[in-house]
């Protein structure tokens, strides 16, 4: 029977079972022994004109998990334009979390880089989590092109 720890429970603890502390967007990121360290979170890009490419983004995920939900799971970022369409593959993974070496709960860290992106049109497009087949999270990612002025 596992220790009850308010401090740690979620709202959503009967739903799911890894919970989401970080989703952002950033620059890059590192995950050593456990910590996450981030470089340049953002939602939007200014960008001089389109089409836009973007040499490295990176998705960095944190989740907390308790003892008794170890085990494999399943990780899909989606990125959608305004209109719900997809504008890159799929990007699927799979990813074991083990106990947490004598906590209540633990943290697994997800990171995911993407190379070279090509965005062709200013709006918000969408970062999609979804984890064991549901959708958990989503982000803006806002790209900008100032109008010329006249």
């Amino acid at each position: 029977m596992r220790k009850q720890n308010t401090m740690l429970l979620s709202p959503d603890r009967e739903t799911t079972s890894l919970r989401i502390e970080v989703f952002v967007l950033c620059e890059t990121a590192q995950e050593f022994d456990g910590r996450l360290n981030l470089l340049g979170t953002f939602e939007t890009i200014r960008v001089p004109a389109l089409p836009v490419v973007i040499p490295l983004l990176t998705v960095a995920i944190r989740l907390r998990y308790w003892s008794d939900e170890g085990g494999a799971h399943r990780c899909v970022i989606r990125l959608i334009d305004a209109d719900g369409r997809l504008i890159l593959e799929e990007l699927c993974g799979e990813f074991s979390v083990g106990t947490s070496r004598g906590n209540s709960s633990d943290v697994a860290n997800v990171l995911v880089k993407l190379h070279d992106l090509c965005l062709t049109e200013e709006g918000e497009y969408g970062m999609e989590l979804y984890l064991d087949g549901r959708l958990e999270a989503s982000l803006p990612l806002n790209i900008e092109c100032p109008q010329p002025k006249h």
